[in-house]
């Protein structure tokens, strides 16, 4: 029956199945661009929270901002009404339970000295402040998620400069009881000037930066190469998409240089597009982006199921796909915006947790895929995963398009 379909699939040519796959390829494509005008809304359930630290005049100020929904899933009863919302009322209420909860979970010492953050005011903004001043953009997060579907409560504590040298460290442990994937997000300023700028997602959750008030210049501590190693295999251990992409790939029963021609060309090809859009030099929208990385999964399983003969040719495909799975990975550092001295080592750092967390998995799954290549179930059970990540795919792709 398989032959049946690749017959019919080839329509009735006599060089095999290449012109198939470039109308299924066509199709999905545009598939993809037609879809592409549907308004986007935010998949992903994100608590973002927003810290400035600037120095002026002798003063040190902390501002962090926390969108409101965050706040009232951790404090049950908060939300007094029951409307999902946090209004001024609430706020002035439960303003006792919100400092303590934040001080629990955030702390700030400057030269070893801790700064009590019970002492700050305590409001309900409808946007960040100086939001426009704010050196990061997340187009799809901040943009669908927090403006103007969510307030942000912000706490700002202001304390005397010790001297013409602070070091300031912050720690934050708001992962820990946030149910949602946090992140937090830092500004800091000397004088007005934006010095710095990074980001907290993963272990230690500790951001330290000495500021040099005399010279107006402030040096990050923390060891944020090895940081965005962590970021970067966080970052493809939690893309399902790109898991089940490559797993996908693999499925089929190959040679082992077949296999090393796969990975080297994925590996490669987003590697470069990883670099460039993080560079700045190309630029696709996130909604396209995510589309076409649920088109190739399923193109990729419908292959599996009608076009197995081609699997040795199978590397130029995934270079192509590879190149659209890159820019996906770079949307992460593309949206924090760091400084054009914080991107090499940055981007160094992030694709080599991509790489080292990817041949991790690689080592681990081709021996189990080798042991299924050569079992009895394996021309049984292809088709019918394929079929399965057909479905899923399927529904990625509608669901990206139409959210």
């Amino acid at each position: 029956m398989n032959t049946m379909l690749e017959a019919r699939l080839s329509y009735g040519t006599k060089k095999g199945l290449w012109p198939a796959r470039t109308y299924a390829l066509a199709f999905l494509l545009a598939l993809v661009m037609g879809g592409w005008s549907v308004p986007v809304a935010s998949a992903h359930a994100y608590s973002v929270a927003f810290t400035r630290i600037s120095y002026a005049k002798g003063q040190i100020t902390m501002q962090y901002a926390l969108d409101d929904l965050s706040v009232l899933e951790a404090l049950p009863g908060v939300d007094a009404n029951g409307d999902y919302y946090l209004d001024e009322s609430e706020i002035q209420t439960g303003h006792d339970r919100i400092m303590q909860w934040i001080s629990a979970h955030l702390q700030l010492t400057d030269n070893d000295r801790p700064i009590d953050l019970n002492s700050g005011q305590l409001v309900l903004n409808r946007e960040l402040p100086d939001k426009n001043s704010f050196r990061f953009k997340d187009s799809m997060h901040y943009g669908d998620l927090l403006l103007p579907n969510a307030k942000l409560v912000t706490l700002t504590v202001t304390f005397p400069a010790t001297g013409n040298m602070d070091q300031l460290q912050l720690h934050d442990t708001f992962h820990s009881v946030i149910p949602s994937e946090y992140a937090n997000f830092i500004n800091v300023l000397n004088n007005g000037q934006i010095q710095s700028t990074s980001a907290l997602f993963q272990a230690p959750w500790t951001f330290t930066v000495k500021m040099n008030h005399a010279e107006g210049t402030s040096e990050v501590q923390q060891s944020g190469w090895l940081n965005f190693i962590w970021l970067g295999s966080q970052h493809i251990l939690t893309g399902t998409d790109h898991l089940l992409f490559l797993l996908t790939l693999l499925a089929l029963r190959m040679r082992i240089r077949d296999y090393v021609k796969i990975i080297t060309s994925f590996t490669v090809a987003h590697s470069l597009t990883l670099a460039l859009s993080v560079l700045h030099i190309v630029t696709l929208p996130s909604k396209f982006v995510e589309s076409m990385i649920a088109a190739s999964i399923m193109y990729v399983a419908l292959e599996n199921l009608f076009f197995q003969r081609n699997a040795r040719n199978r590397w130029w495909l995934t270079f192509l796909f590879g190149l659209i799975h890159g820019l996906g990975f770079a949307d992460l550092l593309v949206e924090m915006n760091l400084p054009n001295r914080q991107l090499v080592p940055a981007l160094v750092g992030f694709n080599l947790g991509i790489e080292l967390t990817q041949l991790t998995l690689l080592l681990i799954a081709l021996p189990l895929l080798t042991l299924w290549h050569r079992s009895r179930a394996y021309g049984r059970t292809l088709p019918i995963l394929s079929i399965i990540t057909v479905c899923i795919a399927a529904f990625w792709l509608f669901q990206r398009l139409t959210a």
